[in-house]
């Protein structure tokens, strides 16, 4: 889980370098008086509707700039993520990483950081690095001002290759020097932006416009209707045709949610075509386990822990739980930690 989560931080953290809409749009009268085609009240209808209509406004809704085609989608209640004292240490990782320790600064700097942020959503495709969309709110993370203060403290690290702000179509981008970059950042609004991988970049400019289809309405729609999105942490994923074959054969989806409030909480799922085949994999796991139970103290993981982790088959599905304690946390941490220094190395 660990893991996990500095994949997710290293992947995500440089999503709010991003632009903001200008808000010509935002100047028309919005209140019912004349607008600029002489018609009382409807420039202000149309105004209010378009701000209405506009993604972002929650995680469900920025899922819907996710492009049809994605394979996976993971959500963060982020703020509470965050705050979580098992972040800590991750995020200690993840600063000492080159490119996203300087955007964690950087983040922090312009007040901006992901203890901020209300939610992010991602949905791409597992094997196509660079298809995908992450979806940020925060409050004021989209506006303009915000995007000059992230990328002059980035900028500060990285002269060789600064970031720099671009106009395009009426929205504000961050981009690198050449413009060849993997990802660009839109703005949606003044609180929310959208980090892009530039196969998905037409897809969602489109979706933008309301062209095209979402992965919710498309590849998405029952994997995010199994994910537990109330968790602090969920992932989904399709099952691709390297993983369910031989003892995974039939498997349609998996889905995880973390829980952070206390230590840690994590439930795994995988989802078959029929019952029978969950019943007999769940007995085959459970077996493994019981075999594997004994090497767990060896490697530092705390009998609470061991104990803790059930498996057993829900209708067609194969669930797999288990809880720590933050007491359980820190000595997995430590264990951890003297055995990646090795003999002789710090303690």
């Amino acid at each position: 889980m660990k893991r996990l989560a500095i994949g997710i931080a290293l992947g995500l953290v440089a999503a709010p370098f991003t632009g903001c809409d200008k808000g010509e749009d935002k100047k028309e009268d919005a209140s019912g008086e004349k607008g600029k085609d002489g018609e009382k009240g409807k420039d202000g209808e149309k105004t209010a509707e378009k701000k209405a209509a506009a993604p972002g406004a929650t995680a469900a809704d920025a899922m819907k700039l996710i492009p049809d085609g994605a394979n996976v989608v993971v959500g963060l209640d982020a703020a509470k993520v965050a705050a979580a004292p098992i972040m800590k240490d991750v995020m200690e990782q993840v600063k000492k990483e080159g490119d996203a320790g300087d955007v964690i600064d950087a983040t922090e700097a312009c007040k901006v950081g992901m203890s901020t942020w209300k939610y992010m959503v991602f949905g791409g495709n597992s094997e196509k690095e660079t298809e995908g969309v992450a979806v940020i709110s925060a409050a004021g993370l989209g506006k303009k001002e915000t995007l000059e203060c992230l990328s002059s403290k980035y900028n500060e690290k990285n002269a060789d290759k600064p970031l720099t702000l671009k106009e395009e179509d009426g929205r504000v981008m961050l981009v690198d020097k050449d413009g060849e970059a993997d990802r660009s950042v839109h703005s949606i609004s003044d609180d929310v932006i959208a980090l892009v991988g530039k196969d998905s970049e037409a897809k969602v400019l489109g979706l933008l416009k309301g062209e095209g289809k979402s992965a919710v309405d498309g590849s998405l729609k029952d994997l995010v209707a199994s994910v537990d999105q109330s968790a602090h942490m969920y992932m989904g994923m399709l099952a691709t045709a390297d993983i369910a074959k031989n003892e995974m054969e039939g498997l349609k989806h998996v889905t995880a949610s973390a829980d952070m409030s206390s230590g840690l909480s994590i439930s795994i799922a995988g989802s078959f075509a029929d019952a029978d085949k969950a019943k007999t994999l769940s007995e085959m796991l459970n077996k493994q386990f019981a075999e594997m139970k004994p090497m767990a103290g060896i490697i530092g993981v705390p009998p609470t822990v061991v104990d803790s982790v059930k498996i057993e088959a829900k209708e067609n599905a194969v669930v797999a739980s288990a809880k720590a304690t933050q007491d359980d946390l820190t000595k997995i941490s430590e264990t951890m930690k003297k055995q990646l220094a090795g003999p002789g190395g710090p303690q």
